[in-house]
């Protein structure tokens, strides 16, 4: 469902966010959207102790704890060598902020794939849903999804999924 909304800190208006559209996988519980990295959100701030990927934001009145995935490569594994790694810490965050009983949004650059790759892994691991139903209803939810392969084969490597029974191969 998209949802236009107002995006800020508690005390400080943030603008720039995918048009203003904020898009619910799990109604008030699991979000992604979008923004840019000049955005008011920096990607590379505050890793470690002072971990500023899961700040709390106000979406609309409700309060919103954010993963932001635009630390990952888009190219995936054969670009970053700490790839899975930061994929793995990131869905654990979302897991974790969902277990706590918050709201979880998570951000990307475009909203288009590294998000909802995230957002895909979390309702496998977290929601305990089949991978290609759970992929179903992030592309339903999200109209402008196109998870890239290399997000694809990584999350299925991890929940060592199969290819469905219809599913061709082209062979050389």
């Amino acid at each position: 469902m998209m949802l236009p909304f107002n995006f800020q800190n508690y005390d400080t208006a943030v603008t720039g966010l995918n048009n203003g559209i904020l898009y619910e996988i799990i109604k008030g519980k699991l979000a992604t959207t979008s923004m840019s990295e000049n955005g008011p959100l920096d990607p590379y701030e505050g890793w470690g102790p002072n971990n500023k990927t899961t700040d709390k934001h106000i979406v609309n009145g409700k309060v919103w704890t954010i993963v932001d995935a635009r630390i990952i490569s888009e190219q995936g594994e054969e670009h970053h060598n700490r790839y899975p790694l930061l994929h793995n810490y990131l869905m654990a965050n979302a897991c974790r902020i969902l277990q706590n009983g918050n709201r979880c949004l998570i951000i990307c650059d475009t909203g288009v794939s590294r998000g909802n790759s995230i957002a895909l892994g979390v309702l496998v691991e977290h929601y305990g849903i089949n991978f290609y139903d759970a992929w179903d209803l992030v592309k339903e939810k999200v109209p402008v999804c196109q998870i890239n392969q290399p997000h694809i084969e990584f999350l299925k490597r991890k929940f060592r999924v199969t290819l469905p029974n219809y599913t061709l191969y082209n062979v050389r």
